[in-house]
């Protein structure tokens, strides 16, 4: 089976609420700013659960720039190399605990009683 490449999903920036009060003419010049450096294709989402500093009572809402994109053949190559190792060492692992129990009681099969 053949792995299909991910979207990567990262937050490119954020800014406060409070940068959308004012005159509509400064919020449209501010997304049009946005839209010049990130692309019109790109999300600006509200993130409601975003905690300021760690012991915070009360989430301070957010928006944040959202980025998403196909990962590259670098990053896919990469990722496909990580999880192959990733199971040869869980295989080796497995061996060697095979042949270390194997050693202590033998190769007779476990009947379960």
């Amino acid at each position: 089976m053949t792995e299909q490449k991910k979207i990567i999903r990262k937050i490119e920036t954020h800014f406060s609420c409070a940068d959308f009060d004012g005159k509509l003419g400064s919020v449209r010049n501010m997304i049009e700013d946005l839209i010049d450096r990130y692309g019109e294709d790109q999300r600006l989402e509200l993130n409601n659960d975003h905690y300021e500093y760690s012991g915070d009572d009360h989430p301070t809402p957010r928006y944040e720039i959202v980025i998403t994109r196909e990962e590259t053949d670098a990053e896919y190559a990469a990722r496909i190399r990580d999880a192959e190792l990733l199971k040869a060492r869980a295989e080796a692992k497995d061996l060697l605990e095979y042949q270390r129990l194997s050693k202590k009681f033998g190769t007779q099969p476990i009947t379960g009683e």
